[in-house]
């Protein structure tokens, strides 16, 4: 059943509270207590949107801004690290043919170009000509490679090894042409050593 309000109000008006009948006074009740009940949930759900609202301006959104600017910091920094990287001169160039490392890229032949890790520090060691040489040496002569990490003693057992390998060669006349190592004796006339 629906009830005109405008025409409830004009028979309150005219007739008084007579003018209301019971079933429409319980739908009367019924409208207000509904309408009640809807403005306590009204105000609950008020209340916590005001709360959210309260939550985000205060606590959610500074924290996504302070996130955000340690990320922006953090990109910065990555991004310079990046522009300090490429403006390296590679210290040496591999083939990527051959897998082969070569200390420049004359001949184009070595095109990856190897640079220093960002911030490594190069380490102190010797003469890297002398290293390779050596090892180039014991590597021929089946003795083993030279590593910039021997200690000295290994790095002399190496070089005593190597040097009695070329001292064996060389006086062996099956390998040097048939001749003997002999004794000679420098006279005052030969100042110096014979031919």
């Amino acid at each position: 059943m629906t009830i005109d309000i405008n025409e409830l109000r004009e028979a309150i008006q005219t007739f008084g509270s007579q003018a209301i009948n019971e079933s429409d006074l319980n739908e009367l009740l019924d409208r207000l207590e509904l309408t009640e009940s809807r403005e306590a949930v009204y105000k609950k759900a008020f209340e916590i949107s005001e709360k959210t609202a309260h939550d985000l301006t205060e606590k959610v959104i500074p924290n996504i801004r302070d996130q955000l600017e340690t990320a922006e910091k953090e990109r910065d920094e990555l991004r310079a690290k990046i522009e300090a990287i490429e403006k390296q001169k590679p210290i040496a160039w591999i083939s990527s043919r051959n897998g082969f490392i070569a200390k420049d890229n004359k001949n184009h032949e070595y095109n990856l170009p190897l640079i220093h890790a960002f911030g490594a520090q190069p380490t102190p060691s010797i003469p890297e000509g002398w290293l390779r040489a050596i090892d180039e040496a014991l590597v021929v002569a089946n003795i083993g490679v030279a590593n910039a990490s021997d200690t000295y003693e290994q790095a002399k057992a190496k070089l005593d090894s190597l040097i009695g390998f070329h001292v064996d060669v060389a006086t062996d006349p099956a390998v040097n042409g048939g001749y003997k190592l002999v004794s000679v004796r420098l006279t005052p006339k030969t100042k110096g050593v014979p031919r």
